[in-house]
């Protein structure tokens, strides 16, 4: 297949309602070369995945079984979960002897509990309660202050510690690095629209408040009444589609956004500038969802790339944008043939682990090297690519195909060797005949030639791998003899 061009089969994922448009591209992300005189600046990387570090925190916690994560939050290197109505530490820094210290209980037992932690403590939002934790003693409690008024999110500014009175337009502050005082006089109101905030959040020492239709700014002006106004009156006239609907990646705050006359869509904003990053596939998958409110997502930084995903009850995969490369790709677990999200709630680093994920009761680490979900089974990756039609609608025959790809690493697990499989649809994506396999080599086999001769022919073509073997894969070209 000497001098074949090669085709665009290495690209992001794109899918759309109409079957005969778009592309996909599951579990791998591009990935660009930074060194000059490189032939093939892009590649299809495996994104990483999920490795079991515990199966299940009930046991270590003592509470009952199948009882999910709420919230996990790291502390400049303690790492904290709550599990049912536990506050957790753990310690990884002896990993896989890990050790588990109940550090208070909540009141309640279900729903998303916001973290975050300033100079001293650690300060827990859980709707109508809150609690502090001072990371010098370990001493917990609750927030008793009669002017407490609850909050689903909690932020930190200057030391101050930044709440929402929950179904209202008002927010509130607690004294500088003491979340359990509060004055009944430290509030105001988000006043850019007549909206509720949803949520908020503190980028580049700014405070956004996110209501359901706009958006807008305050800083800390040092004032002694009350220390944060309104920077300039600058607004952005969408708001948020849901409490945890957004967070900060890449440099900017990016978020799930509605403005009332369509469908969702995702956000990047640098400085007071907010830009639509979603494409329409994206924007197709969130109209999907059957309760985009309670949309979520996650962030982690690997190697030169940072992620960004949204997901949403309905969904069918989780979708992340890549910041290296500013495409999208999707993630999600190939369970009797169709695609299901991967579960993941919360994404958190750890100096001793890197990124690691919790999904339901369990928790995982970021792997490469063994993709292989204890909970599923393996690790599939597809890329299908776009649609083969010629210039003249004729027919084209395919005499054969061949990958450039990762090739002669041996199965961890020493089971068989790495395969991977080709399929066929001649009716532009709606159906595809039967995998045809074919070896990712021996070990040491790193010059294995994979491909596949006679293809048949199609007036509208479209070829799809998927590869399911727990070996390293990265797709480099593909070359078509047409």
């Amino acid at each position: 297949m000497a001098g074949k061009p090669v085709i665009q089969a290495i690209g992001p994922s794109n899918p759309l309602s109409d079957a005969k448009l778009g592309q996909r591209t599951v579990n791998m992300y591009l990935s660009a070369s930074e060194a000059v005189g490189e032939g093939r600046p892009l590649v299809l990387k495996s994104a990483p995945w999920l490795s079991e570090v515990l199966a299940d925190v009930n046991t270590q916690a003592g509470t009952p079984a199948a009882s999910p994560i709420r919230g996990s939050w790291d502390a400049d290197g303690r790492w904290f979960l709550v599990v049912y109505n536990r506050l957790l530490e753990v310690d990884l820094n002896n990993y896989p002897t890990m050790t588990y210290h109940v550090r208070g209980t909540l009141l309640t037992t279900t729903g998303f509990v916001s973290i975050k932690h300033g100079r001293d403590q650690l300060v827990l939002a859980d709707g109508p309660y809150g609690y502090v934790m001072n990371l010098q003693t370990n001493v917990f409690g609750q927030i008793t202050d009669p002017d407490w008024r609850g909050s689903n999110w909690v932020e930190e500014a200057d030391g101050f510690f930044i709440f929402v009175d929950p179904n209202t337009d008002q927010f509130y502050i607690s004294a500088i690095d003491d979340a359990s005082n509060l004055d009944a006089l430290d509030f105001s109101s988000a006043d850019a629209q007549y909206d509720n905030i949803v949520t908020h959040r503190v980028i580049n020492n700014e405070l956004v408040l996110m209501g359901s239709r706009s958006c807008e700014f305050w800083i800390n002006t040092g004032t002694a009444d009350f220390p944060f106004a309104r920077y300039k009156s600058a607004t952005i006239d969408f708001g948020v589609v849901g409490n945890r609907a957004a967070l900060k990646a890449g440099g900017a705050l990016v978020w799930v956004a509605q403005e009332g006359r369509g469908s969702p869509f995702v956000v990047e904003m640098r400085g007071h500038q907010a830009t639509r990053i979603s494409t329409t596939a994206v924007e197709e998958a969130l109209n999907s969802s059957t309760d985009i409110s309670e949309c979520s997502m996650w962030t982690y930084r690997k190697e030169g790339a940072e992620f960004a995903s949204v997901s949403a009850p309905g969904m069918s995969t989780d979708w992340v944008f890549d910041f290296a490369s500013r495409q999208w790709h999707e993630r999600g677990k190939l369970e009797i043939g169709e695609w299901t999200p991967t579960g993941i709630d919360f994404v958190t680093y750890s100096p001793a682990l890197g990124p690691i994920a919790t999904r339901g009761a369990a928790v995982y680490r970021y792997t490469e090297d063994e993709p292989l979900d204890i909970d599923v089974g393996p690790h599939v990756r597809e890329r299908t690519w776009p649609h083969l039609v010629s210039k003249s609608m004729e027919p084209v025959t395919y005499r054969g195909v061949e990958i450039h790809c990762t090739t002669g690493v041996p199965d961890p697990n020493g089971n068989v060797d790495g395969v991977i499989t080709l399929e066929v649809s001649n009716d532009g994506g709606r159906t595809f005949q039967a995998p045809q396999l074919r070896s990712l080599g021996a070990a040491g086999r790193f010059m294995q030639r994979v491909r596949w001769l006679w293809q048949g022919s199609a007036i509208d073509r479209v070829f799809r791998l998927r590869c399911s073997s727990p070996v390293p894969l990265t797709i480099h070209a593909v070359n078509v003899d047409a």
